[in-house]
């Protein structure tokens, strides 16, 4: 019996390498693909069809800016809220930073 459940921790173990190698790898892949998949696009050709699309995206910017700037406020919102329920009412902004 004992043998049985140390094989099936190896096994377990190696499924979890597995599942882990193969995450990492993504993970790399996807952090690193803002500095090859342009360089990317722009080999393949696809460089003169991000620049006809990026002069119709200019007129779009002031909503893009708009958007970005929402977005970024509720995101704090629903960080301070989270906050607030966690460590009741009395969340203060200074507990959030650095001490000098």
């Amino acid at each position: 019996m004992l043998v049985i459940l140390t094989y099936k921790s190896l096994i377990s173990e190696k499924l979890n390498y597995k599942k882990s190698l193969l995450g990492s790898s993504l993970a790399f892949i996807l952090a690193t693909s803002c500095c090859w998949l342009p360089a990317l696009i722009i080999m393949v050709g696809g460089g003169s069809a991000l620049f006809g699309l990026s002069s119709q995206f200019e007129r779009l910017s002031g909503v893009f800016i708009a958007l970005g700037l929402g977005l970024l406020v509720l995101g704090s919102y629903q960080y301070y809220q989270k906050q607030n329920e966690e460590y009741g009412s009395s969340v203060k902004i200074h507990h959030h930073l650095p001490k000098m």
